[in-house]
């Protein structure tokens, strides 16, 4: 792993643990929790994103 896949893994990471953040945020009643959940997507997708740079996911992108 270089350091380009190092820093896409490390953000990932990150993005994943505010997701677990803003879940764990529901019923807080600091927010509505749709948002909350919207919030949590938006930070799960983007990882998924990220890693998908260094990760091939599909038969097609491995070759």
């Amino acid at each position: 792993m270089d350091a380009h896949d190092y820093d896409v893994c490390a953000n990932a990471a990150n993005r994943a643990v505010e997701a677990v953040r803003l879940l764990s945020g529901l019923e807080s009643g600091k927010a509505p929790d749709s948002a909350y959940i919207l919030a949590a997507y938006d930070q799960l997708t983007t990882a998924a994103y990220l890693l998908h740079q260094i990760i091939p996911w599909t038969k097609e992108e491995k070759q």
